[in-house]
């Protein structure tokens, strides 16, 4: 356990003291490399080509919306399937019965019943 070895002499107690210091450096120049690492990945997915932001353009209307963004960085870090954004999607589109791209209180009363 911690303390069944000490240095029981001044220059061991100096040399351990050392040592410490030394690995408490070592381990904040790693957490720094690492940190380094993956900011530079996280700077080199900012940048699109022309291949992958028309693989964005789900739509393919020449423009990305925040939904076709927003979906194609969840699917790509891997935070959701194509398959469960479909459906979701899916279930929008059946609570949208105006097909406006909002839902309102009115919609979910001609589906539910008032008062549900």
């Amino acid at each position: 356990g911690f303390g069944d070895v000490c240095a029981s002499s001044q220059l061991g107690r100096g040399i351990g003291s050392l040592l410490m210091l030394m690995g408490v450096g070592a381990m904040v120049n790693l957490v720094t490399v690492i940190t380094e690492v993956i900011m530079k990945k996280e700077r080199s997915d900012a940048v699109i080509s022309e291949e992958v932001f028309a693989e964005i353009d789900a739509d393919g209307d020449g423009t990305v919306d925040k939904f076709e963004f927003l979906r194609y960085m969840l699917t790509s870090y891997g935070f959701a399937e194509k398959e469960d954004l479909d459906e979701v999607t899916a279930h929008f589109n059946y609570l949208d019965l105006n097909r406006t791209g909002f839902i309102s209180v009115d919609e979910l009363r001609l589906l539910h019943g008032p008062g549900e």
